[in-house]
């Protein structure tokens, strides 16, 4: 069975980044803002960190999905008792979050983690920020954590003291291999003809996890194997995702497409 991007995230464990997200739950920061389009990935190190840090509730809040609760101790119908799928109101959000005249009726336990995807698109109104704030503090006295994970940052200049950037790196040579093993590992390696397994991670470097699988499968269908044909498809085709980031000058300025391997190269 073919494995989703999602499946190899799974088995991905960027170390250093789950590191840095602990050491802001360790230290009782009350909202951070991750930036990054890897939002599984993302997600997955959250759960992770929050974890290590001993915090046994995770929720994660979406506009088509409400508030879910993908991570508490007990049984699969105690932490589904904490979901709430018709919460998609991004304000009926917030008021859940803190509800007054009463904050201890929240359904998020303390030392929750609660990430929102997503939100920046609803910070342009006065009363979402200045509820926002509101949370941040409440949220700083009662050891929980609130997340943006979005592609962006859009940080409302009211609140840049108060949260705190973390931004996402692209998948390094060893995570981009994972990838390309899985899809090596759905073919079966006699089938995929690997050639030059370290050019062809090479090449891939600089795409996001979900980018370099595509790449992978387009190569080898396109192919049928995985060899120096292949390695040069997944050179025009990160060129071709590097020209639709914006960066192409920069790119064709220095490098010819022959020297394609990684952009940090």
């Amino acid at each position: 069975m073919t494995k989703t991007v999602t499946d190899v995230e799974t088995s991905i464990t960027t170390t250093s980044k789950r590191r840095d997200i602990f050491n802001y739950l360790r230290a009782g920061f009350p909202a951070l803002w991750v930036m990054t389009h890897e939002e599984n990935r993302a997600e997955r190190e959250l759960a992770d960190a929050a974890s290590d840090d001993e915090r046994h509730h995770v929720f994660v809040w979406s506009v088509t999905q409400g508030l879910l609760c993908i991570a508490a101790p007990g049984s699969d119908q105690d932490r589904l008792k904490l979901c709430q799928p018709n919460l998609t109101d991004p304000m009926a959000l917030l008021k859940e979050l803190l509800p007054l005249p009463n904050p201890r009726t929240t359904k998020v336990p303390e030392e929750a983690l609660v990430i929102l995807r997503d939100f920046h698109w609803f910070l342009d109104a006065a009363d979402v920020v200045r509820k926002l704030r509101d949370i941040v503090g409440f949220y700083k006295a009662t050891r929980r954590t609130l997340v943006f994970v979005s592609p962006l940052s859009r940080i409302p200049i009211e609140m840049e003291k108060e949260v705190t950037l973390v931004e996402y790196p692209l998948p390094t040579q060893d995570e981009v291999g994972v990838v390309f093993d899985q899809i090596v590992q759905s073919v079966g390696k006699e089938k995929a003809g690997v050639t030059d397994r370290e050019r062809m991670l090479e090449s891939a470097l600089g795409l996001s996890t979900f980018e370099a699988e595509q790449t992978f499968a387009l190569a080898l269908v396109k192919h049928g194997t995985l060899n120096d044909d292949a390695i040069m498809t997944v050179q025009h085709e990160k060129a071709a995702i590097v020209k639709k980031d914006g960066i192409r000058e920069f790119f064709e300025a220095e490098v010819s497409m022959d020297d394609v391997g990684g952009l940090n190269e």
